[in-house]
């Protein structure tokens, strides 16, 4: 894709003043950009060249708000450079991607892209070497923040213990105590306990 073709679409996703360096990572090597629907596991995704898919495949969430979005994009292009740096044997977010997230976010964050106070939080992300922003909850808070009143959304760790809630797809559960990273949760219709991602979206029914 021609990057006048990328620097069209990324315009109403990203921040301007990333648009050039993020048209250049995107024109260095063959890779195919997809903005996607809501997927509720994952914001973005990359996928290697294959026999049956001769480039590379990088997906982005079409709803994720901009600083969202270019977080998300780098953090997929860092899967690329590390794949294309030391092969198919490395471990998905170990040291080889982390170095390459750090190498393509250093410029970005450089350029003024994001708001002063975002900033603390991105370095610090970037410091803890954390898999997503899915997984680090104090930038997912400073991200989510910049979202249209409309659009917020719930999570689970951000409801109080007790609270009724129900999940996506339609189950509900009350909320219990903290295990790690997933809380204890009782469905209301068999009774039974499962453990529930923090991150997980949801609406709430009632609070205790």
């Amino acid at each position: 894709m021609k990057k006048d073709r990328i620097r069209e679409i990324l315009k109403i996703y990203i921040p301007g003043k990333s648009l050039d360096l993020v048209c250049n990572y995107l024109t260095e090597h063959p890779v195919q950009l997809v903005i996607s629907r809501d997927r509720s596991t994952k914001s973005g995704d990359y996928r290697a060249p294959h026999p049956r898919q001769p480039y590379h495949r990088i997906s982005i969430n079409h709803s994720l708000n901009p600083y969202q979005f270019l977080i998300t994009l780098v953090h997929e292009l860092a899967h690329m450079h590390a794949f294309l740096q030391f092969g198919r044997g490395i471990k998905p977010h170990g040291k080889e991607w982390q170095a390459s997230f750090i190498n393509l976010m250093r410029p970005v964050i450089e350029s003024d892209s994001f708001p002063n106070e975002m900033l603390p939080a991105i370095i610090r992300h970037l410091r803890k070497g954390y898999a997503s922003t899915f997984s680090d909850n104090e930038l997912r808070k400073v991200l989510d923040a910049k979202n249209d009143p409309a659009q917020q959304k719930n999570h689970l760790d951000d409801i109080p213990e007790g609270s009724l809630f129900m999940l996506s797809n339609g189950r509900k559960f009350i909320k219990g105590e903290l295990l790690r990273k997933r809380f204890r949760c009782i469905d209301t219709e068999n009774k039974r306990e499962y453990r529930v991602h923090g991150m997980a979206e949801v609406k709430i029914i009632a609070k205790p």
